[in-house]
């Protein structure tokens, strides 16, 4: 009983550690991706930068918002389609959701 526990744990432990590679590398990827980003908004690339948008998983899109300067989210929330705009302000947290509906203008929302 005690080799099975020993493998047990043995196996756990490995499985532990691919896990936290491909976090890592996850973390590495979607860091990379969101400095491509904000040089598409820095060169004014509106157009692509809104089809990278799309083109990504509304919590990451999300997660990128969490990392811009306040002052540039609702500009940037513009910038995304109105299905995507849509499924990303559902992951987006009550604050920022509040902060881009205070920022538009009723004909916007």
């Amino acid at each position: 009983m005690a080799d099975f526990d020993k493998d047990l744990d043995e196996k756990v432990e490995v499985e532990e550690e691919k896990f936290e590679g491909a976090e890592e590398q996850r973390e590495e990827e979607m860091e990379s991706r969101f400095d491509e980003l904000n040089a598409l908004l820095e060169d004014r690339q509106f157009f692509k930068f809104s089809q990278e948008l799309s083109e990504m998983n509304p919590v990451d899109v999300a997660d990128f918002f969490s990392e811009l300067d306040n002052k540039r989210i609702p500009a940037v929330f513009k910038l995304l389609g109105k299905d995507v705009a849509a499924e990303v302000f559902a992951e987006l947290d009550t604050d920022m959701q509040k902060y881009i509906i205070e920022a538009m203008t009723d004909r916007e929302i």
